[in-house]
């Protein structure tokens, strides 16, 4: 930048020359040297010698302009990454809040299921509690009965 701005200043102090300012009819516009063809729409410029205090008042106005500029990039960055973390955090915080309302769920179930086997029970063990089978013998063998015939 501090090259430009020396290259600008030593091609203008050096350089004392009219500047034509031509706009053609489709609105193009063109500086040269030189008189315009079209003198209608032609403009003389002229070029003034920069002030060296003038140039070190726009040097040290960009840079502060730039360090404005790094310094919303750096906020701009930290608020993006903060809100990146939000979400994240709001993400946990709904899987958390399915998980808990799924156990919840679940938790209800298998009440549910206890109360029901313990209401079929009348007061005995639940029917998926089994007895240990012995080896029984011929005296407790089930009696046949003749069909029709409940006992």
């Amino acid at each position: 930048m501090k090259i430009i701005t020396m290259i600008i200043v030593i091609f203008t102090a050096t350089v004392q020359a009219q500047i034509y300012k031509c706009e053609s009819e489709t609105g193009a516009v063109r500086y040269q040297d030189a008189v315009c063809r079209d003198e209608k729409n032609q403009s003389e410029l002229t070029i003034e010698k920069f002030d060296e205090n003038k140039i070190k008042l726009a040097q040290e106005k960009l840079k502060n302009e730039l360090k404005k500029r790094e310094e919303m990039e750096i906020i701009r960055a930290e608020a993006e990454s903060r809100e990146r973390e939000l979400r994240a955090l709001e993400q946990i915080g709904w899987s958390r809040e399915e998980m808990v309302n799924a156990t919840r769920d679940q938790t209800d179930a298998i009440n549910r299921n206890t109360e029901a086997v313990q209401s079929r029970s009348y007061g005995y063990r639940p029917y998926y509690f089994r007895r240990s089978i012995k080896k029984q013998g011929k005296h407790h063998e089930k009696k046949k009965t003749k069909p029709g015939r409940r006992y």
